[in-house]
């Protein structure tokens, strides 16, 4: 999970993540529910659906949409 997030942030925002945004980001994926279709396996990547929704929340955030 830890090398999603930081990849999430150097493709989107062209840098890597601070300590803080590291962890506000793993609390972000862990709070994302699973598909209901899905079955739940123990693994430490974090689910796509997780995943897409960190990067929507990136490509939203002001840091992405106003750059000098």
């Amino acid at each position: 999970t830890h090398g999603q997030i930081r990849e999430a942030y150097r493709r989107i925002l062209a840098r890597i993540p601070s300590p803080a945004e590291l962890d506000r980001a793993r609390g972000f994926l862990a709070s994302v529910p699973p598909p209901a279709d899905a079955t739940i396996t123990p693994t430490r990547a974090a689910s796509p659906g997780a995943l897409a929704a960190l990067c929507q929340t990136l490509f939203a955030s002001n840091e992405f949409v106003y750059r000098p």
